[in-house]
């Protein structure tokens, strides 16, 4: 049923946290309650929901995602030029152009849907456009800080629109959460001797091969980059044997957090056992303002490792849900860039 599927997506839209994502599934809700409102409905049955809440719904599905694609802009941005400042011009160059795409995204749908928001929209594109021609900054800001834009209002909250079906929601999760969901699925396909890929032409074991061929330091700044792009500011620890953590990973929005990151590097198929996610969990709970632990791992847990990092609430990202990430982020370029004899 047309009205069922509108107000599912609209849920699952809200369940996801990671801004670019978010918004491209705002979108998806978007056309679906405009869909909606374009059947031609029988005489005899009249339209099946409040037209003024379906109206409302599409009116906030287009907010959410220009706001969303907004804040993924910012992200991007935030993150390229620290990639900049910091002297690695083809990283920034390339999350330039993604933070571009945010921007023109949110821009598309700003001049169909909410005109006020142009203007904020053009000057955010005037900056990325600056940063693309060499205008880089001295200093990367937080992306909560960066001018891009004249308007401070805050972004309406999701949860004050009403249900055309008048279903509940289910609690949020993020880009890993989302990943990590899909694991059963995964692996039902590698046993049943699937290779996924995602159509890039690369399947999934050969990009943890190329994991494997990197080196153990090489791996770590993989991590830390990958989280950079996700928003974080990230600090390694590697070469340091006195810490024993790897990467420190904090960031300022939505909320203030600061991560512990740890890195296995696994040159073999060996699998990581639970004493790598008890190590984990102990530094954790004995470190000052530490939120969150997690493990991430080129190599596939043991079940008694998967049972310890549930128990002790620590997040492991092995080889199938970092290959994910990867890809979502733009990064298999790398796998190429870092290898040692590429």
């Amino acid at each position: 049923m047309p009205l069922v599927e509108a107000d599912t997506a609209r849920r699952h839209a809200r369940e996801i946290e990671e801004p670019e994502a978010a918004a491209a599934n705002w979108e998806t809700v978007l056309e679906r309650y405009q869909g909606l409102l374009a059947l031609d409905w029988p005489g005899d049955r009249g339209f099946v929901a409040d037209s003024d809440i379906v109206h409302t719904q599409a009116a906030a599905a287009a907010e959410d995602a220009i706001e969303d694609y907004f804040e993924a802009g910012k992200r991007r941005l935030g993150s390229a030029d620290r990639f900049a400042v910091d002297g690695r011009e083809d990283r920034a160059s390339v999350l330039y152009e993604r933070a571009r795409d945010q921007f023109e995204a949110a821009h598309r749908l700003a001049t169909e849907a909410h005109p006020d928001r142009v203007e904020e929209l053009e000057t955010a594109l005037s900056t990325v456009d600056r940063r693309i021609n060499g205008d880089v900054p001295a200093e990367a800001l937080p992306h909560d800080e960066l001018t891009v834009t004249d308007g401070d209002e805050e972004p309406a909250e999701a949860g004050d629109e009403p249900d055309a079906t008048g279903d509940g929601d289910e609690p949020g999760s993020t880009v890993i959460g989302r990943i990590q969901s899909q694991k059963q699925e995964e692996r039902a396909a590698a046993a049943g001797g699937v290779n996924v890929n995602a159509g890039d032409g690369v399947t999934n074991t050969e990009l943890r091969g190329k994991l494997r061929d990197l080196e153990e330091g090489e791996f770590t700044q993989l991590v830390a980059d990958l989280w950079e792009a996700q928003g974080w500011s990230t600090t390694v620890f590697s070469a340091t044997k006195q810490v024993v953590y790897d990467i420190v990973a904090m960031r300022e929005e939505p909320e203030q957090q600061r991560l512990l990151l740890w890195t296995e590097h696994k040159p073999g198929e060996e699998q990581l056992g639970p004493r790598s996610v008890e190590r984990c969990a102990t530094a954790r709970d004995s470190s000052q303002g530490a939120e969150s632990a997690t493990l991430v791992t080129n190599a596939l847990p043991r079940t008694a490792a998967r049972q310890r990092a549930e128990g002790l609430d620590v997040t492991v990202i092995d080889g199938q849900d970092l290959v994910e990430l990867l890809r979502f982020e733009g990064f298999l370029d790398r796998l190429e860039a870092d290898r040692p004899n590429a």
